[in-house]
């Protein structure tokens, strides 16, 4: 599929070059039609493994690897297998699969699967291009976070007036309730079209998605009145920032805003 903000037939036309140490894994005849595309130099930059369907991967294909473009027939169950292998012997690596004739259910089961992305065969130069860049930019934007991560809950909502805020807002109220390491409970509201979590525990001001979001104290409140759906009057430290009112433009790569980052 790729990375569709990379325009087809760059990689003759521009810079741009396949990631160092890419892997491509696959049968005699695609690699051969392959290499017959690629200038020699690039032959000498990429490292093509002929291994048929019903072969397993070296042992030490993939250590110096940092993304692998594989062939995957779905009759094929050898093939799925080595795939599966290959996430499990080495789950960072990002893997990109290579399919004829690929259906959509199909793509989406190996993408949930963790496989980075899906191209066609026979193999396309410029589209493993796209695949593979694509793939490394999406490795670098991982960042490690020393210690441990809070938990996450998802309230969804299938449509309005079922609850969800309400259910929101006490949930984040009664976790920084039970919590006893005095940190307490975020709760982050986006829906962008008819948030109302930050009105319900007493605040107005907006985060935006790309802002990061401060920790707040212990000791805000929040009162109840009869009837009211808010959390009960509580010291639990409940941050609580609003829906945004505007969402910004994508980035350059097109995948849109990055996720809010929650800072202690």
């Amino acid at each position: 599929m790729g990375d569709q903000q990379i325009p087809i037939e760059t990689r003759k036309k521009s810079e741009l070059r396949f990631p160092e140490r890419l892997t491509i894994v696959g049968s005699h005849r695609y690699i051969d039609d392959l290499k017959a595309q690629l200038e020699p130099q690039e032959i000498e930059e990429l490292s093509l493994l002929v291994v048929e369907l019903d072969e397993s991967l070296p042992d030490d294909a993939l250590n110096q690897a940092s993304c692998v473009v594989v062939e995957v027939d779905p009759a094929s169950p050898a093939s799925l297998d080595r795939l599966a292998a290959m996430r499990q012997s080495a789950p960072k690596l990002p893997q990109i699969a290579a399919i004829a004739d690929a259906s959509v259910s199909l793509v989406r089961t190996l993408i949930k699967q963790g496989v980075a992305d899906v191209v066609s065969l026979p193999f396309d130069p410029d589209e493993i291009l796209q695949a593979s860049i694509s793939a490394a930019e999406d490795e670098a934007r991982i960042v490690s976070v020393p210690g441990k991560t809070a938990p996450v809950i998802a309230v969804v909502r299938a449509t309005g007036g079922s609850g969800a805020t309400t259910i929101a807002t006490h949930l984040a109220d009664e976790l920084g309730r039970l919590d006893d390491t005095a940190r307490g409970a975020c709760l982050v509201d986006l829906d962008v079209q008819s948030g109302a979590a930050a009105a319900m525990v007493g605040t107005r001001k907006s985060a935006g998605p790309c802002q990061e979001i401060p920790g707040i104290a212990p000791g805000q409140k929040t009162q109840t009145a009869a009837g009211d759906r808010r959390p009960a009057s509580s010291s639990s430290p409940l941050p609580a920032p609003s829906a945004p009112s505007l969402l910004p433009p994508p980035d350059k790569s097109g995948r849109g805003p990055p996720a809010t980052r929650l800072c202690a």
